[in-house]
């Protein structure tokens, strides 16, 4: 009886930790919408993980004793393994992110690729603002260093973030014909494999490539490019918003749940 009313507090307490990430990362995509299959996929685990244990008691007397002893065991095991598995992703992005390269340590003919994040109108939003100023810290270190900057046209965004990311760059007084444009990618996966293709037709293959994103983004980015076939080292842009962190996280282990079951984004 005290084991089953442990494992009965346990199921509560990882389900609770589940339904807090959800509820967190929902409050992020009120904030800063991302496609509907986001909302759906937060409504869903919220709704599965809630009413568990909100309607304990009712689903008891509706469910045959065998199928709701079944279904506990499933509800604790879920939990458990989603607790579990976003540690190991933190640890994993702590890991990834304590090897960044630092300015001093750039060739000067390195290729600093920059990844794209979302646009506020027509210009960089915070985040990708905190891409481009960490490149170009790298750049100033270097002497012929070149950029590429990645990132196609979303759904909701009225021009390509390549585009809005190189006239960021020209502003602050790169010269144009050190940053390449990469215009056609929807995601991490295109952002790697167009930009390298970039990097080849320019001859730059000989060359070290340091991709540039925020630490939650960076890990799953050189996962990726050792799984293409690619190297890169990393370098970090402070975060964007460090109330959001949580979120960001949940939001990025969904991303790895995806590379896993779909080998895509």
């Amino acid at each position: 009886m005290k084991k089953r009313k442990l494992i009965d507090i346990l199921a509560v307490c990882f389900g609770g930790f589940a339904f807090i990430a959800y509820i967190s990362y929902l409050i992020k995509l009120v904030l800063w919408p991302e496609p509907v299959s986001a909302f759906v996929i937060c409504i869903t685990v919220m709704i599965l993980t809630a009413v568990p244990v909100l309607f304990h008691k009712k689903l008891a007397k509706l469910i045959p004793h065998k199928i709701f002893t079944a279904l506990k065991v499933l509800y604790f095991a879920a939990g458990v393994f989603y607790a579990i598995s976003f540690v190991v992703m933190c640890l994993y992005i702590s890991n990834v992110n304590s090897r960044q390269v630092t300015p001093d340590e750039l060739p000067d003919d390195a290729v600093i690729l920059v990844y794209g994040a979302g646009l506020q109108g027509e210009r960089p939003g915070k985040a990708l603002q905190k891409r481009l100023n960490t490149a170009l810290e790298l750049y100033e270190a270097s002497e012929g260093a070149t950029i590429i900057v990645s990132g196609g046209q979303g759904d909701n965004e009225v021009r390509t973030e390549a585009s809005a990311m190189k006239e960021y760059l020209l502003e602050k007084g790169i010269a144009s014909d050190r940053v390449i444009e990469e215009d056609r990618s929807r995601n991490t996966i295109q952002n790697i494999n167009y930009s390298f293709e970039i990097i080849k037709e320019a001859g730059l293959e000989d060359s070290t490539v340091v991709s540039v994103s925020n630490a939650f983004h960076i890990p799953r980015i050189i996962l990726l490019c050792e799984k293409l076939g690619f190297e890169s080292v990393p370098a970090l842009a402070p975060d964007p918003d460090s109330r959001f962190i949580f979120a960001t996280l949940v939001r990025e282990y969904m991303s790895y749940v995806k590379l896993i079951l779909f080998g895509g984004e």
